[in-house]
């Protein structure tokens, strides 16, 4: 990305040009000569920058296909909240069996539970997956009880799981999961190896 400080030395190279010649007839002094057109064209060199750096921050951000697991309570481990990245290298450090459905060959799981909730008026659920180089954004929507409503008091685990075909992210050495709520807030960083 470019930043002011690269972008100093670039402006300061463009001021120092000399002035274009003067055309025929006109004298030194004319309004047209003023130093406007310099900075015109420093105006035109900064936003031709600017557009190029932004331009390339964009193609960088690549959405990740994903299917949602329809069953995810199989994957619930504990009464806390826990953000999880499960592959076939470390999937029993997490679970006692393999959860049903699982097929860790092809895929691997995103994982976010909120844990132990006192009802069912709170929710989680995977919005987006993102790459940027080796992070990956793990978007998520929390729910919360709406006020004025009634909701039956039984305990629930939230909880929900992505399934992302290995291929998708094969060319990763140890990518770094960042979960982050529908605010942008950073609930966890899970940093794992794909197998």
């Amino acid at each position: 990305m470019i930043t002011g400080s690269t972008l100093t030395p670039v402006l300061e190279s463009v001021a120092a040009l000399p002035a274009p010649a003067l055309p025929a007839g006109r004298k030194a002094g004319h309004p047209a000569d003023l130093p406007v057109k310099r900075i015109g064209w420093l105006t035109l060199l900064a936003l031709l920058v600017l557009g190029i750096s932004m331009t390339s921050h964009s193609d960088t951000m690549k959405s990740i296909a994903f299917r949602a697991v329809s069953n995810p309570q199989p994957w619930a481990i504990g009464d806390n909240p826990s953000y999880l990245v499960v592959t076939e290298k470390n999937w029993a450090s997490y679970y006692s069996n393999q959860p049903k459905g699982a097929d860790f060959t092809a895929n691997i799981y995103i994982v976010a539970s909120l844990g132990l909730k006192p009802n069912p008026g709170y929710t989680v659920r995977i919005l987006q997956l993102q790459q940027q180089g080796e992070v990956i954004n793990v978007k998520l929507e929390l729910g919360e009880p709406a006020p004025n409503k009634f909701y039956i008091q039984v305990m629930v685990k939230p909880i929900a799981v992505a399934e992302v075909p290995k291929a998708i992210l094969q060319s990763l050495k140890q990518p770094s999961f960042v979960f982050v709520d529908q605010k942008g807030k950073e609930l966890a960083t899970v940093k794992t190896e794909i197998p």
